[in-house]
């Protein structure tokens, strides 16, 4: 999972059109910065670099855990039928949480767009797809259709990504306590669950009771600290974004309600591959160890993930007592067939976005074509009028 989280604040670091006081009140006609021919090559190739060490990590830990194409082969043909349609299922439903808070989110922000059917859930798995190769690539997917579709200003597709990956890495740290307290077997499963849900009654009782403007005086106040800590250029950003998100016009528990969800359909979905891969684990276990690798993907440099997340899931997994060859499995499991179902729902989305918007513009081009007539009745001639109407 690329963190767009990250990537919103370093876009802001390297692109001085968003450094304004203002900026997400900018005017539309502001002039976009150009990029240098260098800095574009600069980029590829640090992309290039971040996806071969991502993938050299994967290589030395699948040499490592055994790991042979015979055995990679042998696992991806005996995931069967069942689980490839439950792994499927689960990340439709995934993209449909994503695409319905992203669509809650920009819609409070831009309140007089009217997007097609089908767009949020196409673009949020498109998006999905390519943060898969390249690190960012989602986070551009998203802003620019917004910009090019619907003319929203990038300020504001950027502020709703950066709302997007602020609540997904504060329901993470919500369940981060009770996963290394149980990991560290400090806690039984048991006390470990009843803290989880006493993390998320407090959270919901500090949005009732909160004050979107004492959130606001929060970053203001990170804001003027970070005149002496200047190195800290990500944290300085983080606090200007802060100040200038809308916080009044956002549906918190919603948002928050969402962001749980979908970790929980997350975690679901990388149950349904373990199970494929023949490792005995439950939901519930699951859900206390998932977040600590979940929040290595958050911040991870590689695409997707790649390397450092399959990391995390060895050293989670070595720790629960899952011998070294089913890991392995696993891993090439979660690589394949993650990529490949976020494919599959991303091309059936595309067909159905494209033969819907085909449908209705042929629609509206028949009725908006339809000639005016003047009808003569008894001699008279009466106004005419058009059999088209406007949609």
């Amino acid at each position: 999972m690329t963190s767009v989280f990250m990537v919103v604040a370093g876009n802001l670091m390297d692109n001085p059109l968003h450094l304004k006081k203002d900026y997400y009140h900018m005017n539309e006609d502001t002039p976009q910065p150009t990029v240098q021919p260098a800095k574009k090559t600069k980029t590829k190739l640090k992309i290039l670099a971040f996806f071969i060490l991502g993938l050299s990590i994967l290589i030395f830990i699948l040499q490592n855990l055994g790991i042979t194409p015979a055995i990679a082969r042998d696992a991806l043909i005996n995931v069967g039928y069942f689980y490839s349609a439950l792994i499927l299922a689960t990340y439709f439903v995934l993209v449909f949480l994503v695409a319905i808070k992203w669509k809650v989110i920009i819609m409070s922000l831009a309140e007089n767009i009217s997007p097609r059917r089908g767009y949020f859930m196409y673009y949020a798995s498109l998006s999905f797809l390519i943060n898969g190769f390249i690190p960012q690539g989602g986070f551009g997917v998203r802003v620019g259709s917004l910009k090019v579709l619907y003319d929203v200003p990038v300020s504001k597709g950027i502020i709703s990504q950066f709302i997007d990956q602020l609540f997904e890495l504060i329901v993470t740290a919500i369940l981060i306590p009770p996963s290394i307290l149980y990991m560290l077997h400090i806690l039984s499963m048991g006390e470990a669950l009843l803290l989880l849900l006493f993390s998320i009654i407090m959270v919901y009782l500090l949005i009732h009771y909160s004050n979107p403007e004492r959130i606001q005086l929060v970053g203001h106040w990170l804001k003027s600290r970070t005149s002496s800590l200047e190195r800290f250029a990500l944290f300085s950003k983080f606090s200007r974004m802060l100040v200038d998100i809308p916080f009044e016009k956002l549906n918190l528990k919603w948002i928050v309600s969402i962001s749980f969800i979908r970790m929980s359909v997350s975690i679901a979905s990388t149950l349904c591959m373990m199970w494929a891969a023949g490792i005995s684990i439950t939901y519930l276990e699951l859900l206390l160890v998932a977040p600590v690798v979940y929040l290595i993907g958050l911040f991870s440099f590689t695409p997707q993930g790649i390397g450092t997340v399959d990391a995390g899931w060895l050293g989670v997994l070595l720790a629960l007592g899952v011998d070294k060859l089913t890991i392995g499995k696993f891993l090439i499991i979660e690589l394949a067939w993650g990529n490949l179902s976020q494919a599959i729902v991303t091309i059936v989305l595309y067909l159905f976005y494209t033969a819907f918007n085909w449908l209705q513009a042929g629609k509206n081009s028949s009725i908006s074509c339809a000639p005016s007539e003047s009808i003569l009745i008894r001699g008279e001639n009466r106004i005419p009028t058009s059999i088209g109407r406007k949609k």
